[in-house]
């Protein structure tokens, strides 16, 4: 019989790689006050939820979410419902959930549970959020892949974006910690440890350590042996040093760089609290592109924000079309409420947000398929994530894990049967789609 004492807890962890890492430590830390994990719901005496407020978007997901778990006590075991997060953080408010655990509550969360279950009060154990962020973690995804979050909060001031509200300033951690986290992550199986964060370029800012901090830190990442890839990720462009730029598609480092820039229309910058042009923009793509000829870049960019004009759109589509990211995600602006853009005047229809949308994520296609055929009969090499005995899938290192496209691998059968999950193969690519490759074995 299980221990009624022992109670079972379940988490749904949405948004993004950031908010997974939150997750991982958020259940390796009810583990360690006596909690099991249970990975569906209905298994579970209590569903927590790790939300993201980012957007409207974000907040309805989360609410769905919620809704089809309280609907959900009434088939099952399942007791209680839980929101964490961003959503609790930013509103005090979510429909839906039983409680709520924002960032400063995750310390008493333990108790929260025990308490909605009706359970013997513990002596508290658990970090409080400082702590938590270097603390231990449950992986929830494949060991072949490890997100090593940097920091936390951001020093930016974006007119649309309500993070610092949320998460607060920029606060990198220390880089021992960081050290220490990623050869155990490493030791733990990770071939490819992703570096995450609000802004990953201004690692070390708050730390007087200048533009200078992440490359300091990738140096000491890449002392750490046993893994293959190092991968940047949300990288804001005004703080990318060329100390860091140097290390782009060095040994171990991956040729790939998620540059989020937004727009491309200086008018919409400005306005947008962005400290860069057009025109920086392309020098830096240039500069990055001569350093590392074969890099694969990423970008996300925002339409439809107040002030945006037809002919300011076209400069953004102009700029993706000439630009030709390898991976772009695109958003429509939302109206968050405490943010600078939600009083600026020229707030764009709904509807022509999302033909701007469309437009742009068409241009976009177009420019993924393009940069995939530049690798036609190149042999790349793949960290396979799913084996079968007609192909394999798997990534290469021109592609992040979850975001981007995917490798499929074909060859004999005798051979795809060797492969598993984890493994590395070489695949020289055949042909290119819109935004996956297909290759061989070699």
């Amino acid at each position: 019989m299980p221990d009624p004492e022992q109670p079972v807890v379940s988490l749904v962890s949405l948004g993004c790689a950031k908010n997974q890492v939150d997750s991982e430590r958020i259940i390796a830390s009810l583990v360690q006050e006596g909690f099991l994990l249970a990975e569906d719901p209905a298994d579970a005496d209590i569903a927590l939820v790790n939300t993201c407020a980012f957007l409207e978007s974000a907040r309805q997901e989360t609410r769905d979410v919620l809704s089809e778990l309280q609907a959900l006590k009434k088939r099952s075991g399942l007791r209680a419902v839980v929101a964490l997060g961003c959503y609790p953080s930013k509103t005090g408010v979510v429909p839906g959930a039983d409680a709520l655990s924002a960032f400063k509550d995750y310390r008493a969360l333990p108790a929260l549970c025990r308490k909605l279950l009706r359970l013997p009060a513990r002596k508290a154990r658990a970090a409080s959020p400082e702590v938590l962020g270097c603390g231990p973690r449950l992986r929830l995804g494949p060991k072949e892949v490890a997100y090593l979050k940097i920091s936390e909060g951001c020093a930016n001031r974006c007119a649309y974006c309500a993070i610092p509200s949320i998460r607060g300033p920029l606060r990198s951690r220390p880089m021992a910690d960081i050290l220490k986290e990623a050869s155990d992550l490493v030791a733990d199986g990770a071939h490819e440890l992703v570096l995450v964060g609000q802004d990953t370029a201004g690692y070390g800012l708050d730390l007087k350590a200048g533009k200078t901090g992440l490359a300091k830190l990738m140096s000491g990442l890449l002392g750490i042996r046993g893994y293959r890839w190092l991968r940047l990720m949300y990288a804001y462009p005004s703080h990318l040093s060329d100390e860091v730029v140097e290390y782009l598609g060095q040994d171990r480092v991956a040729a790939y760089l998620d540059l989020p820039i937004q727009h491309a229309d200086d008018g919409v910058l400005k306005a947008m609290n962005r400290p860069y042009t057009g025109a920086d923009l392309k020098t830096l793509i240039a500069k990055l592109r001569k350093k590392v000829p074969e890099i694969a870049l990423r970008t996300t960019c925002l339409v439809g924000f107040p002030g945006e004009t037809e002919s300011a759109f076209r400069n953004l589509r102009d700029f993706v079309q000439e630009a030709c990211f390898d991976h772009l995600g695109a958003f429509a602006y939302s109206r968050e409420p405490g943010t600078k853009a939600h009083g600026l005047p020229g707030q764009v229809e709904e509807a022509v947000k999302v033909e701007r949308l469309n437009l742009l994520m068409a241009c976009q296609k177009k420019a993924s398929r393009k940069a995939g055929q530049a690798r036609l009969g190149k042999v790349l090499e793949v960290l396979v994530e799913k084996a079968g005995p007609r192909f394999a899938v798997g990534r290469s290192q021109y592609q992040a894990p979850e975001v981007d496209g995917k490798v499929l691998v074909c060859g004999p059968v005798s051979r795809l049967k060797t492969l598993q999950a984890g493994m590395f193969c070489r695949a020289r690519i055949s042909s290119a789609q819109d935004y996956d490759l297909v290759g061989r074995l070699v």
